[in-house]
């Protein structure tokens, strides 16, 4: 609300612009919006020590003590409030950034999982062999992880912001298609590999102890195909 009114007041003291704007219950407004600030700023830490936790231990076998999550958390907070604080006086600016540069990583990545969800795989997974470590999957399928990484890298070219200008922005008279760059890059790099390497690939290995492939699901991705036997 403050961004819409004035967005000068978000880069001194949005909270404060907003309480003078109504000071007959200005007290109850602060003491409303820092409430509502309590659990967001709760969520982030602990949110943050989960996606870590969750990288460093996919299979769950790394446990965690309520003293690791303590210090995870306050020292997490003390980088995020000093940042913080240095970025107050240009919030927007900043957040803005801040924005793009988690678009340009989440735009290759989306169109990526979706054409292997859709046109690679038309919407067939095996459930059980996303869970076995030596499945038909694998455990990283390293060319999806280069086209990636190319896609981001050429979505640098085109990028615009505050922060970072790409060579090829100002050709395009200081427009912004890195997002553009990153879907059809990532999108069309993964279809096309996906299906030169698909005759390529090892077949699944599964240990008995471990879930068996859905019975006639195959891997588009693979170049298999389990047939259905019927009675």
């Amino acid at each position: 609300m403050a961004a819409a009114v004035n967005s000068a007041a978000v880069n001194s003291d949005a909270i404060g612009f907003l309480a003078g704007r109504f000071p007959s219950v200005s007290g109850l407004l602060v003491a409303a919006l820092l409430l509502g600030l309590v659990p967001a700023g709760a969520e982030g830490p602990y949110g943050a020590f989960l996606t870590v936790l969750s990288a460093v231990s996919a299979d769950g076998r790394v446990r965690s003590t309520a003293a690791a999550r303590a210090i995870f958390v306050t020292c997490f907070a003390t980088v995020a409030s000093v940042l913080a604080a240095l970025a107050s006086g240009s919030l927007l600016a900043t957040f803005q950034n801040i924005t793009l540069f988690v678009l340009a990583l989440l735009v290759p990545w989306s169109a990526i999982n979706l054409v292997d969800y859709y046109v690679v795989r038309r919407g067939h997974y095996d459930i059980p062999a996303l869970l076995t470590k030596d499945g038909r999957y694998g455990t990283c399928t390293w060319w999806a992880v280069l086209i990636y990484l190319a896609s981001i890298g050429a979505e640098l070219l085109f990028i615009n912001s505050g922060m970072y200008v790409g060579p090829l922005a100002g050709f395009l008279g200081g427009a912004d298609l890195s997002w553009l760059v990153g879907l059809v890059v990532g999108g069309m790099g993964y279809y096309v590999c996906a299906k030169l390497i698909r005759d390529h690939r090892p077949g699944p290995v599964t240990r008995p102890s471990e879930p068996s492939a859905l019975p006639g699901l195959a891997d588009p991705v693979r170049g298999d195909h389990k047939p259905t036997t019927r009675t």
